[in-house]
């Protein structure tokens, strides 16, 4: 991955008069940070951080690049959970007819969907955490077409009552409306109010 990086940095350097190869180290470098700046936007980390490193390597004391190095230390989880989402919502399904399923079989169907795309470059990975088996009561039927794959993912989120959370590595998939037990605070008889400390009123 990090010789594609390279590569694909190398390439802007080495393009035609009118863009990259032919300008000045300044010019370069206002490219290629305007480049890394586009790369965050699509989630892509690695290709940002080679773009903001090849930034400095012709201008060191650009302070712009150095702040967006340090950024992307902070928040490359976060981007590679956007660059999940995008990937997604790149992904066109001609053809939705779900029967009465729920939602972790309409995960794998969705998924099964994807890899028979001619052109995938993405599997998602989908995580349920469903401890207390909603899921199984919230069964669904949808039949839809020609969409991209979050806004599906999206339909039968709705009609499961679900949330999803895109992680770096993962679609984490939980159930809304499900409360969670209140822990006892002590135990008290029914009918009786719980009793009181006493209080003496001539203590200030």
């Amino acid at each position: 991955m990090r010789n594609v990086i390279l590569l694909t940095v190398g390439a802007l350097l080495a393009l035609g008069p009118s863009t990259l190869g032919q300008k000045p180290a300044g010019s370069k470098a206002s490219t290629l940070y305007k480049q890394g700046l586009h790369a965050i936007d699509q989630g892509q980390a690695d290709l940002a951080r080679a773009c903001f490193q090849e930034v400095l390597r012709l201008q060191p004391s650009n302070t712009s690049a150095k702040f967006q190095l340090k950024q992307l230390n902070v928040t490359s989880g976060s981007l590679l959970a956007k660059k999940r989402q995008l990937q997604l919502k790149k992904i066109i399904i001609p053809v939705v007819d779900f029967d009465d399923l729920t939602l972790p079989e309409a995960l794998d169907a969705i998924k099964a969907l994807i890899q028979k795309q001619p052109d995938k470059k993405f599997t998602p990975n989908f995580l349920v955490q469903d401890p207390t088996d909603v899921f199984e009561e919230r069964k669904f039927t949808l039949k839809l077409g020609n969409l991209p794959a979050s806004v599906i993912l999206q339909y039968c989120l709705e009609n499961a009552r679900a949330t999803a959370r895109f992680d770096p590595h993962a679609i984490v998939i939980r159930p809304l409306g499900v409360k969670k037990p209140v822990p006892a605070r002590g135990k008290i008889t029914p009918g009786k109010a719980a009793p009181r400390k006493a209080v003496d009123p001539f203590v200030r």
